[in-house]
């Protein structure tokens, strides 16, 4: 690939940062789900962290991988919703590792991030049209990631990996540890054909629920309705209106199968309508629903949102109807988190786990935040240096 690369401007690195600490956020509700303990006697003269661990480790390979498996199991991490793929636990996970290893000023950092985010996104979008098979996407997803925040192409052949579900982190610890060998060709982000565009992280959504964005804007009208309603409403009958295609089509908005998504997506608006925080309870670390919720999710009917907005529009026992619409869902590339509802985000999902204190998540947020204005990765790597003190 030849040809100019776009100039890196404020508003990508202030992009790239918000990614970094919803990451952040994502790797500690990783770390809650995997119980990950921090005992006993731990070499901390290592240049990468390990999240969770006092532990530190001279091999950014190691510390990648480690990062990304907490991240990913995160059900709140990014996606690009047209390839359905979660860039953040790969890239960032492979940046941060590079950058800590190799002394990186903030600002190279993000640079790294940015690219990192443009040749993932890129390449998820042709592999999903390309409907290639779930194990070998995911190793090249991970090869890339890791290639391009070194600065290389990702033109190595992929390795046959089972099961998928490990894929991505082999591919990235090898293209981070150099077991293939080097590619050759230098760094040129894919993106170079889209002379003009914007770099291609400005088009992934961040998840402030565990729900998938497609079904979000139902949700979030929900959670405006709950604001309405008097206390004292009876509902007797709920229409949920979502995008076109996820209904008719059988796209299931990030849930296995038709079957599941049928079940998930009503009891996420119940949940809204009674004003929680929406969640599809399809993860692995969801609670059982409440009875409550189970009934009111029973009363709720999916229709297809002619307009593309989410809709929900709610019968009460006195015969009146009330509704509310909202486009796009909050996360959405044209409704951003701002910089104080990531940090919010992060530090509620650094509430499940004790490893980290909320004292050195917000250090290490904040510091994310400053490499905006020059900042350097520091700040970040002492605050996570607090884990189990």
């Amino acid at each position: 690939m030849t040809g100019p690369l776009r100039p890196i401007l404020d508003p990508d690195r202030a992009r790239a940062a918000m990614f970094c600490v919803d990451w952040l956020g994502c790797a500690l509700e990783g770390l809650a789900e995997r119980g990950e303990a921090t005992g006993g006697e731990a070499d901390t003269t290592g240049r990468c962290s390990l999240i969770g661990r006092r532990a530190t480790t001279d091999d950014p390979a190691e510390a990648a991988v480690h990062n990304a498996r907490l991240a990913r199991l995160s059900p709140r991490t990014d996606l690009d919703m047209t390839s359905g793929v979660s860039p953040g636990p790969l890239v960032v996970s492979a940046a941060f590792a590079i950058a800590e290893a190799e002394d990186f000023t903030g600002a190279m950092f993000l640079e790294r991030v940015v690219h990192g985010y443009e040749v993932v996104v890129d390449l998820a979008r042709t592999l999903a049209l390309a409907r290639c098979p779930a194990s070998e996407s995911a190793w090249r997803l991970g090869f890339a990631a890791g290639s391009a925040v070194r600065g290389l192409q990702p033109d190595a052949e992929p390795m046959t990996v089972t099961p998928a579900s490990g894929a991505a982190t082999a591919g990235l610890s090898e293209a981070l540890s150099q077991q293939r060998g080097t590619p050759a060709t230098p760094f040129a982000p894919l993106a170079a054909r889209r002379a003009g565009g914007d770099w291609l992280l400005h088009e992934v959504s961040v998840r402030p629920y565990a729900l998938a964005p497609h079904v979000q804007p139902a949700a979030d009208a929900a959670l405006r309705l709950a604001r309405e309603l008097p206390a004292e409403a009876v509902i007797t009958s709920i229409e949920a209106y979502l995008p076109p295609g996820l209904i008719l089509l059988g796209e299931t908005g990030g849930f296995s199968h038709p079957e599941a998504a049928s079940r998930s997506i009503p009891l996420a608006i119940a949940l809204a309508l009674r004003g929680e925080e929406p969640d599809s309870l399809s993860h692995a670390s969801a609670p059982p629903p409440d009875p409550a919720v189970t009934a009111l999710a029973s009363a709720i009917t999916l229709r297809t949102a002619p307009t593309g907005s989410g809709e929900v529009r709610v019968t009460l026992a006195s015969g009146e109807s009330v509704h509310a619409a909202l486009r796009p869902a909050w996360g959405h590339p044209d409704f951003p988190l701002t910089a104080p509802e990531l940090i919010g985000k992060a530090l509620g999902l650094a509430r499940k786990q004790s490893v980290l204190s909320p004292r050195a998540v917000r250090g290490a947020a904040h510091g994310f935040i400053a490499l905006m204005s020059g900042g350097g990765l520091s700040r970040v790597t002492e605050a996570l240096k607090d884990a189990g003190a």
